[in-house]
Order: structure tokens, then sequence, then C-alpha cells
């Protein structure tokens, strides 16, 4: 009664692994253009990231709509995830994210609108 799912676990390890990458990027862009911002940020981004790869990892599985005749691939669900997931983070921390951007010297001070988390975190 042992089942394999090795897609399921190869695609979570592939999430974290990418998740992983781009909070590491977001740790680095935090650390050299807001060097104020301290540990908790910058850990809390890098995590953040990860677990944004892990949920659209396992997420990410080709499956038909029960409700219209296409099939869900796996860029929009990963799209619509990582949009979704920080929409709800702007919502916590909007008005304390917006403060640190706008306080930054170099360009972040034009993208201090909150909204521009949501289209991060569907890119990324």
């Amino acid at each position: 009664m042992h089942e394999k799912h090795t897609s399921l676990v190869a695609r979570a390890g592939w999430g974290k692994a990418i998740g992983f990458l781009f909070g590491l990027i977001g740790l680095l862009i935090l650390a050299f253009s807001l060097p104020g911002t301290g540990w908790p940020v910058w850990l809390g981004t890098l995590f953040y990231f990860t677990n944004l790869g892990l949920l659209v990892g396992v997420l990410s599985v080709d499956l038909k709509h029960p409700l219209f005749p296409w099939e869900m691939k796996w860029w929009f669900i990963g799209l619509f995830t990582g949009g979704w997931l920080a929409f709800t983070l702007m919502l916590f921390i909007g008005d304390a994210y917006e403060k640190l951007l706008s306080l930054s010297e170099g360009t972040w001070r034009h993208f201090s609108s909150p909204l521009w988390l949501i289209v991060d975190g569907a890119i990324a």
C-alpha cells in the first residue's frame, strides 16, 4: 500500500527551490537598497517567496475546469496564486510597505504603492 508521488514531490521541490532563489534575490536587493530594515524583513521576504514557490509548485497541476471547457494551465494557476497571496500580504502590511518604500532615496520611491507588491507576487 505504499504509493509514490514523485511528480508532486518534484513539483514541490522545484517550487521551493525557485521560490528560495527569488526570495534570496529579494533579500539581497532589500539588504543593499534599504539597509535600515533589518533581519526580520529580510528573512520574511525569503520565507514568503519560498512558501509561495511551494504553494505554486503543489497547486500547479493541469486540471480541467469544472464549469468551463478548458484546462487550467500551470502558468495561469501560478499567476493567480502568486497574485492572490501577494494581495493578502498587502492587506496586512500595506501601510508599512508604503512607508518603507517612500523613505528610500533611489528608484524604489516611484514604486511606493503597495499595489506593486501584487504584480511582484504574480510574476514571482
